[in-house]
């Protein structure tokens, strides 16, 4: 910390500001100029004056940006840009962070090996939003009108979530968590009847359909035993995980990622450059997050540790 400080500097406040306010928007992209340049050079003082031979950058800036104008990217009645102006914000992002990429580019010539990978798309979403899967806080909205949820008001007249009458709340992107007696501070469920509730849940949420159109919006739902074969377990995880119909997902791609939404792939991007890894191949397979730890391992004839969950990915090494 001391060296990075007194070398490179305090890092610098992010940003998300927009509101589709054009000067407030440069001062976001400004601010992520910044973040990235600082980013870069402390991450590169520590190579080329720590001696660091493996670094893991995780750059938030197509993300923070991103829900800033991402949920405007489409022409409405009420738009006050126009899609074609929006784009140029989202390609100004893009080259902002193909900037800091190029920071790294010239290790590659020093026995360095590139690899970049996404977490996860954003997309413009359509239709309403149904306070599911969303996310922000507590989704109440669902889970709320079929009677799970209970919504009380506080002494300000503020809406809040009535524990003492709520059997389970769904938070953030895709879990809902069962109001456990003996688990939570105001539990109510009965251990029970934990699988009976969760049985009940499920059935709610695949018979709930859209107003409009009638199409049902929740895709799929997992309980924990099923969660794990899709990566998702451990102590803090929710008592059922759902993803959304692709007709209803939300800006932070709310349904699987092999899905397309609205016309746009939900897809991860992984690429990779350097000493040992083929040039110019586009490969076949399927590259997961979880793959990408023993694959860094192989490229530097190290062991895997024992307890790494993903694939060495052998198409792309030479």
């Amino acid at each position: 910390h001391k060296a990075i400080t007194e070398n490179i500097g305090f890092p610098p406040p992010s940003s998300m500001l927009y509101g589709q306010d054009r000067e407030l928007y440069q001062c976001m992209l400004d601010c992520w100029y910044e973040i990235a340049k600082w980013q870069a050079n402390a991450l590169r003082y520590m190579i080329e004056q720590e001696g660091v031979d493996v670094i893991f950058s995780h750059y938030h800036g197509p993300d923070l940006e991103g829900h800033e104008y991402m949920k405007y990217l489409k022409q409405r009645e009420n738009s006050p840009q126009s899609e074609e102006e929006l784009l140029k914000r989202a390609e100004a992002t893009y080259q902002l962070t193909d900037e800091y990429i190029g920071r790294f580019i010239p290790y590659i010539d020093k026995g360095y090996v590139l690899n970049i990978f996404s977490d996860h798309a954003l997309i413009c979403r359509e239709g309403d939003n149904h306070f599911i899967g969303d996310n922000y806080g507590l989704n109440t909205g669902v889970l709320a009108q079929l009677g799970y949820t209970a919504i009380t008001q506080d002494e300000k007249g503020r809406p809040m979530i009535d524990w003492e009458h709520t059997t389970a709340v769904s938070q953030r992107s895709g879990y809902i968590y069962v109001n456990l007696k003996g688990r939570e501070p105001h539990g109510i469920v009965e251990p029970a009847d934990y699988e009976a509730t969760l049985d009940k849940i499920i059935d709610a949420l695949y018979a709930y359909r859209d107003p409009q159109t009638h199409e049902r919006i929740v895709d799929a739902i997992l309980k924990p035993a099923a969660m794990e074969a899709v990566g998702l377990y451990g102590e803090h995880v929710g008592d059922l995980y759902f993803t959304l119909h692709h007709h209803f997902c939300q800006d932070h791609a709310s349904s699987f990622s092999s899905e397309e939404a609205y016309g746009f792939s939900m897809r991860c991007l992984f690429f990779a450059a350097g000493p040992g890894v083929k040039k110019n191949t586009v490969m076949e397979r399927r590259v997961r997050q979880v793959d990408i730890v023993p694959t860094i391992c192989a490229l530097q004839e190290g062991p895997v540790p024992d307890k790494c969950e993903g694939g060495i990915i052998y198409q792309m090494i030479e």
